[in-house]
């Protein structure tokens, strides 16, 4: 099944989400999406907000990179990888929020986020980047960014 918006923003086949071409600055996600492509925001510079649907069980590389005036994201409960440069120049993200499924956070996811602050997290188990260091060794995913993270 291939999905377009009315405005034709989202680009949609067999609940993958491709693309994305909108301009609104708040975006949510359609509920029936499972998978966020690489590429599919990337380099959008009109996008504030995102709001991803626990549907989504997967985000691949790049898919926000280069969207430079995204602030907030509100990442899918169901996720359990962040992949690599997911966020890369993401100069104004400021806080994100990790949900308890993920278990992977791959190098320099948030490479570039000179404004992040806060990334607030709990985790029983995972791992970062390929070296597969401790939760309080952040600099292969966090380097370029302004913070060391705040985990509870």
């Amino acid at each position: 099944m291939d999905y377009l918006n009315s405005n034709y923003d989202f680009e949609i086949t067999d609940s993958i989400l491709d693309y994305y071409n909108g301009k609104d600055e708040d975006v949510a996600v359609p509920d029936f999406v499972n998978i966020i492509s690489d590429y599919t925001f990337c380099d959008n510079t009109h996008i504030k907000n995102v709001f991803i649907p626990d549907s989504v069980t997967e985000i691949y590389e790049d898919a926000f990179s280069g969207c430079v005036n995204l602030e907030k994201i509100e990442l899918s409960k169901s996720i359990k990888r962040i992949d690599k440069r997911i966020f890369f120049d993401c100069k104004k993200l400021k806080e994100i929020i990790i949900p308890d499924s993920v278990i992977s956070i791959e190098k320099s996811a948030f490479r570039g986020c000179k404004k992040l602050e806060k990334i607030k997290a709990s985790f029983s188990e995972w791992r970062i980047g390929t070296s597969g260091a401790s939760k309080v060794h952040t600099e292969n995913w966090l380097s370029g960014a302004s913070t060391t993270g705040v985990f509870e």
